[in-house]
């Protein structure tokens, strides 16, 4: 259908395109990251020294159709594509530095990476070193898609038009007339290859593929409807299904009623509970060191109810966070989180699980990751892969009548903190999505942007009265890792009216 639909815009974006985007390979990497080591540790200056060197492009097509505005739809396609070379080096002095090169790899480059180190080493008391290797082998090997690794740019515009199609074919069907469906398909490929004087090679190839659509019915209250899906390959990713849904959940808000300020029983969809847990709450041991998360001094104590289970698994097969190995080369593994509401461990990077660790408690240094994942240009942060909550025993319609009435609510943004990050005060605006239920059935949806959500994410989390039993993963805009989440169901929440008069 996309090509009658947009039939000069296709021809000319195929035109234009190469048909197939082939990346840097990882034996390139690797030799890069191995001679580099066995040339700068020869250097009298240095103790310790670390190269990493990545390549990365991600393919983005962004979606931008409105019915009473002439365009194209598929608006913006694009890619973006970099390699180069990151060290890290402990010198003899104590001091240590980072450098970085882009777009080289060759003996040069590292040169030039290793000066600037030079140029910028500081001294840091906690940095004790560089990673050492450990006993156990990764439980991932080849998990990444090769259709995305040398990624066919003509098949990422079929992908977007057929998002597009869908989301349209919904809003032909019921005869609507003024609409906008917007969103973007990414298509990321990622390859990294470590190695340090301590002994540590590895290497690592990941590929991302995800789709959001958002479509809203232009009118007096301009409903929006959202969908998301992601897969680690191209062919598990279903843009037609995210099209559809997302105009179905916009239809399905047509005629919406309002709210009034109240403390409300609420359930709280996977978009809002990724949200959340995105933007309030942190379970990096770094956020502790900044005083960023309401999860200070909380270790070993009750946080959440004890239906409540929480773990970072960045060896699930198929869910996007998925690595093999972390960008310090050490194997990844599953972090168990938060267990039956007691938090009982941290996310750590080799410096922070040295820096913190004492005899009552040490840290598995797994999850260092560079902005998100394979950066040469970056040091290593704190990172999540897979959040995973742990789904419970209801079905959406049994927590329902569970909570008897109550508020469904999915999709909000605007979501920050507020009175600092160490509090766990939170606000957030309930965009769409959402409807109000009574009696375990849904009564009317709620009319967007007019209500906001304030309430403490620890309060929240003790409040929870049941979890539905089927889980899905989200990424929220902007997010480094995946959240996995059934619909929670919690005992009040304050939702405030807002926008009084403009609806």
């Amino acid at each position: 259908m996309q090509e009658n639909v947009f039939p000069k815009f296709f021809a000319l974006a195929k035109k234009l395109s190469n048909k197939v985007k082939k990346m840097i390979e990882v034996k390139e990497l690797k030799d890069a990251v191995i001679d580099g080591v066995k040339l700068l540790e020869k250097k009298p200056e240095v103790k310790e020294v670390e190269v990493f060197a990545s390549a990365n492009r991600l393919n983005t097509y962004r979606i931008c159709f409105a019915s009473n505005v002439p365009c194209n739809g598929l608006e913006e396609p694009k890619s973006v594509e970099g390699f180069g070379l990151g060290i890290r080096v402990l010198f003899n002095d104590k001091k240590n530095g980072f450098g970085k090169e882009d777009n080289d790899l060759s003996r040069q480059g590292l040169l030039s990476a290793f000066n600037k180190a030079k140029k910028d080493r500081v001294l840091d008391a906690f940095f004790k070193g560089l990673p050492k290797p450990v006993k156990e082998k990764p439980k991932l090997s080849d998990y990444h898609d090769r259709q995305i690794m040398n990624f066919n740019e003509e098949k990422g515009m079929d992908s977007a038009y057929a998002a597009l199609d869908s989301a349209l074919t919904v809003f032909e069907k019921k005869k609507t007339k003024a609409f906008n469906v917007t969103g973007e398909l990414d298509f990321l490929a990622e390859r990294m290859a470590i190695a340090n004087s301590n002994g540590i090679k590895e290497f690592d190839e990941s590929s991302i593929a995800w789709a959001w659509i958002t479509s809203i019915i232009e009118g007096k209250q301009d409903v929006a409807g959202y969908a998301f899906d992601s897969a680690t390959h191209f062919k598990a990713l279903k843009p037609e299904s995210v099209g559809r849904t997302a105009s179905e959940k916009s239809i399905n808000l047509v005629n919406a009623m309002h709210l009034n300020s109240g403390d409300y029983k609420v359930i709280l969809g996977r978009q809002a509970i990724t949200d959340l847990l995105t933007h309030i709450i942190g379970f990096e041991l770094s956020a502790i060191d900044f005083h960023a998360t309401p999860l200070e001094g909380k270790l070993g104590k009750k946080i959440a109810s004890e239906s409540f289970n929480l773990s970072d698994d960045a060896t699930i097969k198929g869910l996007a966070g998925s690595k093999k190995v972390s960008d310090e080369g050490l194997p990844t593994t599953k972090t168990e989180l938060v267990k039956e509401g007691i938090l009982v461990d941290f996310l750590s990077n080799y410096y922070y699980a040295r820096k913190h660790a004492h005899k009552e408690k040490s840290y598995s240094a797994r999850n260092g990751f560079r902005n998100g994942g394979r950066d040469y240009a970056s040091e290593p942060g704190i990172t999540a892969t897979n959040l995973v909550i742990e789904k419970g025993d209801y079905a959406l319609n049994e927590l329902m009548r569970e909570l008897r009435n109550g508020v469904y609510i999915d999709n909000i943004w605007y979501t920050y903190p507020v009175n600092g990050a160490a509090v766990g005060d939170f606000t957030a605006t309930i965009r769409g999505d959402s409807f109000v239920f009574g009696n375990g059935e849904k009564k009317h949806a709620l009319v967007p942007n007019t209500c906001r959500l304030n309430g403490n994410i620890l309060d929240l989390l003790q409040g929870i009265i049941g979890l539905t039993k089927e889980s899905k993963p989200i990424i929220v805009w902007g997010a480094e890792s995946v959240i996995v989440s059934p619909e929670i169901g919690i005992k009040s929440l304050k939702i405030d009216r807002i926008a009084k008069g403009l609806y």
